[in-house]
């Protein structure tokens, strides 16, 4: 199954009162209806958003057609380039790798709407908010040595990542790329993945976080 994100219809609200109305879906959303008049509100306010200019939702469907849940972009704000992701799965899909799929391509629509646009430099145009230093701490949200390039085993948005950093490059931003494989433990994933592993003393007595001025 390759699921895609298609526009939400009217036709839609059958399914979307059936998510909604789940326990287990709304415990994570943040939402519950508890009829199919109130999940019509749910419609309005995706068409709202997109009237609006406030976001954008989509429906997830497989290659039927077959609505799999919903995932979009709300609450942006243009004026400081931010907005919220939010998505929801009918239970019966969960666990099917959707929305490793999905993600990036949601995430690339919002970055390429809200965020730093290869093609501009910093500074300038849409991406004039990203040198600003007007901040209480006189920094901008480059002002790092280092830029998280592959995370685990999304091929499409690491070369997403990738195009970003080497804009970066080109324009001064001087950011080591590093590699994780966002196992959280020592035997989770495949091998291949790059890890990376910090240093620090052996614990003495019973475990205590480890002052950041003590890890190597």
């Amino acid at each position: 199954m390759i699921p895609s994100l298609h526009p939400i219809r009217s036709s839609d609200l059958g399914v979307v009162f059936r998510g909604l109305s789940d326990p287990r879906v709304t415990h994570h959303y943040g939402v519950h209806f508890n009829s199919l008049e109130e999940a019509r509100t749910q419609l309005d306010w995706f068409a709202d958003l997109e009237r609006t200019g406030a976001g954008r939702w989509w429906a997830i469907r497989d290659g039927e057609g077959e609505f799999l849940g919903a995932i979009g972009i709300n609450g942006i704000v243009c004026e400081h380039q931010r907005g919220e992701l939010g998505f929801w799965l009918l239970p019966e899909h969960w666990g099917q790798g959707i929305m490793a799929r999905v993600l990036p391509v949601v995430i690339d629509r919002a970055f390429r709407e809200l965020g730093f646009d290869p093609g501009v430099p910093l500074g300038e145009g849409t991406n004039a908010w990203l040198a600003d230093q007007t901040s209480p701490l006189g920094t901008t949200p480059f002002d790092a040595d280092a830029l998280e390039v592959l995370n685990r085993f999304s091929l499409t948005l690491y070369e997403q990542v990738r195009r970003d950093w080497f804009a970066l490059l080109d324009q001064g931003y001087r950011m080591t790329g590093t590699g994780n494989a966002d196992s959280h433990a020592l035997q989770v994933e495949i091998a291949g993945f790059p890890v990376t592993l910090v240093e620090a003393p052996a614990p003495v007595g019973p475990p205590r976080c480890e002052p950041p001025e003590e890890l190597v």
